[in-house]
């Protein structure tokens, strides 16, 4: 049976079509992202605008298509930080369900951090140690400490790039003082990670699609010999020194300049500066070695759910 999730997130939404098979498998038919903005101009007002509105409106069409394409049978939608946290949340949620059937499951952030751990052990790239993992999003971002068998730790914090944007008026290149400032704001928001990790050795983050994705790409487009992908070829490592190499000319970009980056998608060349700043934040803070990569995320997690799979 064909089935398709929706990840209605605050930056993008995303969708995922897949067939389930009868031995608890699924092969993925369809993957895509639309750029919607959706806490543009109200997330730090705990509201989506009628112009955000619109984009959601107009992206949802568009999966909505995809999905009569590819003659699915069920349709699973999530709404994250940017609903959740809305006060008209419902009433977007309402009119979506008026107008395009899709019936949105508003989760928390605790719901939403164990979907990400899900999708990434699906991809294999946890092991018997503990690792961090992170998915960084545009209203929250989610923590997990865990390893193949289990979730130790987790967090949602409602610090995503589009409310941190939305928060500090950043330079355009950014400014060597904002960058303090941000650091400085991620030391205070982030305790309750710093006092988990406190009490753990871990050196290894691993990246939920998204800016890892972006990062990974530019990158790629850049040293294309340092990216290889990993086993099940899910997920792939990002090298330290050629992430360094890549957030020091992010640092140094303008926007326009940005726009014409090979790699990097237009829907995130405003976005992609504060997440690495947020990113090299927490590699300095945590004493990062490693950084993997991983293609796998919410819909994957919630797609293993599905099947059942026993040993993920």
């Amino acid at each position: 049976m064909r089935t398709a999730i929706l990840d209605l997130g605050t930056n993008t939404f995303n969708l995922l079509v897949a067939e389930k098979d009868g031995a608890g498998e699924f092969t993925i038919l369809h993957e895509s992202k639309l750029a919607v903005k959706l806490g543009k101009g109200g997330i730090s007002k705990n509201y989506i605008v009628c112009e955000a509105i619109g984009r959601a409106s107009a992206a949802l069409a568009k999966h909505k298509e995809t999905i009569n394409k590819f003659g699915v049978k069920e349709v699973f939608t999530f709404g994250t930080s940017a609903i959740r946290s809305a006060e008209n949340g419902n009433e977007f949620k309402k009119y979506i369900n008026e107008k395009y059937g899709f019936d949105i499951n508003i989760i928390d952030g605790n719901r939403e951090a164990e979907l990400i751990y899900k999708g990434i052990k699906a991809s294999g790239c946890l092991t018997d140690e503990k690792r961090i993992i992170l998915d960084i999003g545009g209203g929250s971002n989610e923590f997990i400490i865990g390893d193949k068998d289990s979730i130790f730790w987790k967090e949602s914090f409602p610090i995503g790039i589009a409310r941190i944007i939305s928060k500090f008026e950043l330079s355009n290149p950014i400014k060597e003082e904002e960058i303090k400032e941000l650091d400085q704001y991620f030391e205070e928001e982030l305790a309750h990670l710093f006092k988990a990790t406190d009490k753990e050795k871990i050196d290894v983050l691993i990246g939920a699609a998204g800016s890892f994705e972006t990062l990974s790409m530019l990158i790629q487009e850049r040293y294309p010999e340092s990216i290889v992908s990993l086993k099940t070829g899910k997920y792939r490592e990002i090298k330290l020194d050629k992430y360094e190499e890549i957030h020091t000319r992010l640092l140094k970009s303008t926007l326009e300049e940005r726009l014409s980056m090979a790699g990097l998608e237009i829907s995130r060349a405003e976005m992609i500066v504060p997440a690495s700043v947020f990113i090299h934040f927490i590699i300095n803070r945590l004493k990062i070695k490693r950084i993997i990569q991983s293609d796998y995320s919410l819909k994957e997690g919630f797609m293993y759910e599905l099947v059942d799979i026993k040993e993920i």
